[in-house]
């Protein structure tokens, strides 16, 4: 539906940053503009509603480093529909130049951005139907890369694992089925059997990923991701899904995924990621690996 009306300015915020020493002769001040805007159709039943915000983080391990982060979610509605939403997020380094060009630029559906490990990895959620939270992608907040992405649960349970050692150093679990807002490049276009997709990373690149298929069960219900637990652990705390571990302390886990229907894979975890060669996969099941990660 076409927009009939201009938009209407909600609100305006003005952030004001700057740059160069408080003392001095001069001080240089850099002006930007957050703001909200909204357009609506004549008859109220449909718009977009456009949200800016700004944010300068000191990135680690540089914390001299600084980073100003735009972040802007454009969503639509019509009718009884949610619609669909789009988020970008531009980054310059500061001081910045005068018609310099962001660092990097992400531009990626989504309906909510936010902080997954501060100011580390950047969140970015996807709604989704039914009775799906949605789907979660993390970036790297220094590069803007994407690392992993995930869904079939909430955030805290069911879709994405962390395991954090003292230095900063991550690895992160994260897993997908066919219900979650966002469906992978990988997963057949066509087929028989139900996808489920198992994605490692740290904090700066994707490690691995590994493709089951499930054979449809025979109730032919909707199968979805039901839990991920971790079994054996021998060290380090856990909390959900979150495991931290001391600086000297060896990964020695397994990872329990479970469907609905009850099905389970067991994958053995270590430091250097999931021993593919030890998954155990429940009867019919198949798995392929995929290297280099196909985000």
């Amino acid at each position: 539906m076409r927009l009939s009306v201009p938009f209407l300015r909600a609100h305006k915020i003005v952030l004001v940053t700057v740059v160069g020493a408080m003392s001095g002769p001069a001080v240089a001040r850099q002006v930007y503009k957050a703001e909200s805007k909204v357009e609506i159709s004549g008859d109220g039943s449909a718009g977009r509603i456009r949200n800016r915000t700004l944010e300068v983080i000191s990135h680690h391990p540089e914390p001299r480093r600084r980073l100003l982060l735009q972040k802007e979610i454009q969503q639509t509605f019509q009718d009884d529909e949610p619609g669909h939403g789009e988020v970008r997020i531009d980054a310059w380094q500061l001081p910045r130049l005068p018609n310099s060009k962001p660092l990097y630029s992400i531009v990626e559906p989504g309906d909510e951005i936010g902080w997954f490990i501060y100011p580390l990895l950047l969140k970015i959620r996807i709604e989704a139907c039914c009775d799906s939270s949605g789907s979660y992608t993390i970036f790297n907040a220094a590069t803007g890369k994407m690392l992993v992405y995930a869904n079939g649960g909430d955030e805290r349970v069911g879709s994405l694992a962390t395991v954090s050692k003292t230095g900063g150093s991550i690895l992160m679990i994260g897993t997908i089925d066919e219900h979650g807002g966002r469906r992978p490049a990988i997963f057949p276009k066509h087929g028989h059997g139900i996808p489920l997709l198992i994605t490692t990373a740290d904090e700066s690149m994707c490690r691995g990923q590994l493709l089951f298929n499930f054979p449809v069960p025979s109730n032919r219900m909707a199968t979805y991701l039901r839990s991920v637990t971790w079994e054996g652990q021998k060290v380090g705390r856990r909390s959900d899904l979150q495991i931290d571990l001391g600086i000297n302390d060896k990964l020695d886990a397994t990872l329990k995924v479970v469907l609905s229907d009850g099905r389970a894979l067991l994958l053995p975890v270590r430091d250097e990621g999931i021993e593919s060669g030890k998954v155990v996969l429940p009867n019919g099941v198949t798995m392929t690996a995929v290297s280099p990660c196909k985000l």
